[in-house]
């Protein structure tokens, strides 16, 4: 049985589902709710500009509660079976902000070096609609992941995977990102 990347890709709308409903408060201003704790933001230039929010916060631990729910869904759609499930942790929750116009397009993977071997998915939910640009583009499947309010996007974090976010036309992209690591 041959499969297409594009189907170790999965997507859906998680903060339609009512259990989901605590990042609506956050979502239109997540990039003020970082940029008012200097302290989270990575560095002195962020290219995006990157927020990492510490663990024990209350928004971290609902969306890992969220992520961990939707991984089961990623791993039957996409049947994948690639690691142990109670081996699963994510430690990184970073709030990125894509400003408008300005160029993101180097495509990269997520596993490119020796801190970054175990990470098994790449989790992101989109913080806000953006109508023109802003897509994570999969360079070897073709796919285009277009930013939708609450969607939730899995992929592997692998070379098979290599893709880029597509600059922002029409308004700034706004998203919450983490990894799911295998602790082996």
């Amino acid at each position: 049985m041959s499969m297409r990347l594009s189907e170790f890709v999965w997507q859906k709308n998680m903060v339609e589902e009512d259990e989901y409903n605590f990042v609506e408060p956050y979502m239109s201003d997540l990039g003020k709710f970082a940029a008012s704790h200097p302290q989270w933001l990575k560095g002195s230039s962020p290219n995006p500009e990157e927020y990492y929010i510490p663990k024990d916060h209350d928004l971290t631990t609902k969306t890992w509660d969220m992520i961990s729910d939707s991984i089961n869904f990623f791993m039957i759609e996409s049947k994948s079976l690639p690691w142990q499930y109670e081996n699963l942790t994510s430690t990184d929750y970073c709030v990125k902000q894509y400003t408008k116009d300005k160029d993101y397009t180097d495509t990269h993977i997520d596993t490119d070096t020796k801190e970054t071997y175990n990470r098994m998915v790449a989790w992101v939910l989109f913080l806000n609609d953006v109508e023109e640009g802003g897509e994570f583009e999969f360079e070897y499947s073709g796919l285009k992941v277009k930013p939708e309010k609450g969607k939730v996007l899995m992929f592997p974090c692998n070379y098979l995977f290599p893709y880029r976010v597509n600059t922002p036309k029409s308004n700034d992209l706004t998203i919450m990102t983490g990894y799911i690591y295998n602790n082996f």
